[in-house]
């Protein structure tokens, strides 16, 4: 792309004061991560502060999530990664559910998990080394 008169960014006074939405401060409070689902909502999360779903210039709501936020493309569902641990986010019009997930029978720790589409997800898993025994010597 090449800069130019076709190209011009200008900041949407009406959102927020002037164009600036403060969604939080101090530790864990600054934004962390923005998405986007396929409705016009824009979820903009912190690291221990929650999240804040925002349609056009107005915040709908706060989320009581932390960490990492994907959505799906039709807005109702959600994971929120937080150091070792997985939490559903259910979205309505009017607030969200956050609920434990750990599908421990299939994975022993999550690093990430992403949307494909509506139906499925894409959970990214660190491979860990196995254990060995240094101190275990061979006899001969």
């Amino acid at each position: 792309m090449t800069p130019g008169a076709d190209c011009v960014l200008t900041m949407d006074t009406t959102l927020g004061e002037g164009g600036r939405l403060t969604l939080g401060e101090g530790m864990g409070g600054a934004p962390k991560g923005i998405v986007a689902d396929g409705q016009g909502h824009i979820y903009v999360s912190s690291s221990m502060r929650g999240t804040h779903r925002i349609t056009g210039t107005t915040v709908d709501y706060h989320c009581e999530t932390m960490g990492d936020l994907s959505v799906s493309p039709n807005g109702r569902d959600g994971f929120a990664k937080w150091i070792d641990t997985v939490k559903r986010v259910t979205f309505t019009d009017t607030g969200c559910t956050v609920a434990d997930w750990t599908p421990t029978d299939m994975f022993e720790r999550i690093d990430s998990v992403s949307f494909l589409d509506a139906r499925r997800i894409l959970v990214a898993v660190m491979r860990r080394p196995r254990a060995r025994c240094t101190s275990c010597a061979s006899s001969t």
